[in-house]
């Protein structure tokens, strides 16, 4: 027997079900290669989808009961909530006062388990034929009859088993903590997948048991699930008794579901955690498509090229080749989501500081992957390796301990694309899949922007035996004199200021130009100028596309980043030392030639107008929103946004390229505008490049703009601002301070 109880576990087992069949997105060809599974399928009047497949090759049975919820349905301070009712189902209902993993076992069963993710929630068990009766009863009465078993007793045991759960399998765990950090990294506020199923320890102490009440009442009913019977039972055999068991089970009310979300990220993003590991490990995911979509499927060769077992590429490349890991691996399968997904490559480090140079060849492979695309050999071997999963997998009416059974190909295709006819479409993709279409999805999605995440042993600490004087506080000495920092200035003809600061020991040269453009120095009318411009300043050149920019940002191994503040816009760039010439020119070009083509002005417009919405729509940044404006009145240039160069509706909507090619004219220019360059550069390294690629730069910036003083009323004021739904209300307190403090 085994019971799949622990949420690691639960992973792998849907790692397998979504590989095998999850991720639909096409018509099937007819000229099909994968083997049919007969089923049959119907509803009851409730609402409850049931499949049947039929095997007699042994006495045995499958129950499967999926749920459609998981984590992505938790409201905002409930997070592990989906899992925490999951522990709840196993301990008895109405009508049966006890563990029900106990009655499951009492039935000779073969195999059994629970599972909660993001998606969705599953109960199954496979047991004697001769039990199949008992096991309908069991998930009929936990599915109808389960809320007058629950008291607070027992939501609060359960609730320490889940939380000492979180601290064994994650917290305490190595590199356990990755699983935590990478969501909310990685997506959006607000996404459904910007958390970790397991949750976080405030939020279960939080669970009431009314919550548990409307859990059960809106997710766990017949009409927000789907029943799967697989193996020594006929379809008329199989309505009547589910008709018997679950038909008299009331309805719940129509769950809205979202189907398809992806959040690509805009920017990359690097974190650096210390943590109780034996080895630094770094570790690089981007977000992909959603399982209905085919580049999900091509991907699952790219990841078995990129990283999946010795013969991978970069198994080959960092640990035969360059010998700097240990070890590399990719984790995917286990991501692919309704909504979104999420491939992650990491390597072990032989050496802390092998880290850097290990994520910058996996990120040139990455490159060489998409642009030149796997060769026959490599495609052949993926394709073959999915493929003999796939077909073992289908040896099995049910399921073993990592599912990939029957039973559980058909009800994956059931969820995602609600026909179990379905789990055709992936292994067919797989099958028909060329270079050029593993090389396309390659490109269209990992060359994105991506998270990096560096995790190193934490070094041993420990008290030491010396203690201070604590009888009295100190006396305070005379103030220290700041450092000095050495740095050197020189200004261009064309009134460029260049300002070097050398330090040799860093491998790495950080380049910032600033310019006088703020939001402050929208006109009035146009407010949001400055926001849209600094949307397109990098994106795109007037003679590089995106594309072009983003394969020379991974050839520099460089990362480009823009500021917008109320007086100064600035364009960012770091390079390694070694690629500062070639980063240099890219940069030169993106600072002095910004493309302000209409159609991207317009989509640059959209993206401020949602950020935007996104302001006014959440309490904490309604609050702010308002707030800065009352503080400093309508009129006033800094009143404009909240940090972000918004504007207002209104002005957004009026902006044209033409205003943007006049601020550009006006504000982004040589004179007033300056270079700084720090890191292992030489001022002469420096004059020779700023020469050389600024020289040609024209335009003169026009006054900065003087400030308007705010006069400070002596008498405080409250306001309120009505916000119907929220769930928090958020107390805000703003002040102007005196510009000399």
């Amino acid at each position: 027997m085994t019971q799949v109880a622990s949420l690691c576990l639960k992973r792998a087992v849907f790692a397998t079900i979504l590989f095998a069949a999850g991720t639909l997105s096409a018509q099937s060809p007819s000229n099909s290669r994968v083997r049919a599974i007969p089923y049959s399928r119907f509803v009851l009047g409730n609402g409850l989808t049931v499949i049947v497949h039929e095997d007699h090759s042994a006495p045995s049975v499958h129950v499967g009961v999926w749920y459609r919820v998981g984590s992505r349905d938790e409201p905002l301070g409930r997070t592990g909530f989906a899992h925490l009712f999951e522990h709840l189902m196993f301990g008895g209902s109405e009508h049966f006062r006890g563990d029900y993993l106990v009655a499951i076992r009492n039935l000779g069963l073969a195999f059994e388990c629970g599972g909660t993710w993001y998606d969705v929630t599953r109960f199954c068990v496979t047991a004697p034929v001769g039990a199949l009766d008992a096991a309908l009863w069991i998930e009929s009465d936990r599915m109808g009859f389960l809320l007058g078993a629950i008291d607070q007793q027992r939501l609060d045991v359960t609730r320490g088993g889940v939380q000492n759960e979180r601290r064994q399998s994650f917290e305490d765990r190595p590199y356990g903590n990755v699983s935590l950090l990478t969501p909310p990294a990685t997506y959006p506020p607000g996404h459904p997948y910007a958390h970790h199923p397991i949750g976080s320890q405030a939020d279960l102490d939080a669970a009431s048991l009314e919550d548990v009440r409307q859990w059960s009442r809106t997710y766990y009913t017949p009409n927000n699930a789907f029943l799967v019977l697989s193996g020594d039972v006929d379809s008329a055999t199989a309505h009547r008794k589910v008709e018997q068991y679950f038909g008299g089970i009331a309805p719940g009310p129509q769950v809205p579901r979202t189907t398809y979300w992806q959040a690509p990220m805009a920017d990359e993003r690097r974190e650096a955690v210390a943590s109780r590991v034996p080895f630094p490990r770094v570790y690089r995911s981007w977000n992909t498509p959603g399982a209905t979509a085919a580049d999900a499927d091509y991907l699952l060769l790219a990841a078995n090229i990129l990283a999946s077992g010795p013969e991978s590429r970069l198994a080959h490349l960092l640990v035969e080749e360059h010998k700097l890991a240990t070890d590399v691996a990719v984790d995917y399968e286990s991501f692919i989501g309704e909504l979104s997904s999420q491939l992650s490559l990491n390597a072990t480090a032989r050496t802390r500081d092998a880290l850097p140079r290990i994520d910058s060849l996996i990120v040139a492979e990455v490159g060489r992957l998409a642009q030149d695309g796997p060769t026959v050999m490599e495609l052949e071997r993926a394709r073959t390796t999915y493929l003999e999963q796939f077909a073992r997998g289908l040896e099995r009416p049910g399921a073993g301990t990592t599912g990939g059974g029957r039973a559980f190909v058909l009800a994956s295709a059931e969820y995602y694309w609600r026909d179990p006819s379905a789990y055709r479409i992936r292994p067919e993709h797989i099958a028909s899949a060329t270079v050029a279409d593993v090389q396309s999805a390659v490109q269209r999605w990992l060359t994105r922007a991506a998270y990096v995440l560096e995790v190193t042993p934490a070094p041993a600490v420990r008290a030491s035996d010396r203690d201070a004087d604590r009888s009295r506080v100190p006396e305070v000495n005379e103030a220290v004199a700041v450092p000095r920092l050495d740095f050197i200035r020189r200004t261009l003809a064309n009134g460029l200021t260049v300002v070097v600061v050398p330090r040799p020991s860093s491998p790495l040269v950080q380049l910032s130009l600033s310019v006088p453009a703020g939001f402050a120095y929208d006109p009035h009318e146009r407010r949001g100028v400055a926001g849209v411009f600094m949307k397109l300043w990098g994106a795109r050149t007037t003679s590089r596309t995106a594309n072009d920019i983003r394969a020379a940002l991974r050839t520099h191994a460089a990362a480009l980043s823009t500021t917008l503040t109320e007086e100064t816009a600035t364009l960012s760039m770091s390079a390694l030392a070694s690629n500062l010439r070639g980063a240099a020119t890219l940069f030169a070009d993106l600072a002095m030639h910004p493309s302000l083509d209409t159609v991207d002005v317009a989509t640059a417009k959209r993206s401020l107008g949602t950020t935007l919405a996104t302001e006014k729509s959440s309490v904490f940044g309604l609050t702010n929103w308002v707030g800065i404006r009352l503080v400093y009145g309508l009129s006033h240039p800094y009143a404009a946004t909240y940090g972000s160069g918004t504007g207002t509706e209104s002005s957004l909507a009026a902006i044209t390229a033409a205003d943007l090619a006049t601020f550009a004219r006006e504000r982004v220019t040589p004179s007033g505008a300056t270079l700084v360059v720090a890191g292992d550069v030489d001022a002469a390294t420096v004059d020779s490049l700023a020469d050389g690629l600024f020289r040609s730069w024209r335009g003169n910036a026009g006054p900065r703009r003087p400030v308007p003083v705010v006069s400070v009323s002596p008498q405080s004021a409250i306001y309120l601002v009505d916000v119907p739904g929220s769930a928090q209300s958020f107390v805000n307190a703003v002040a102007p301070l005196d510009p000399a403090v």
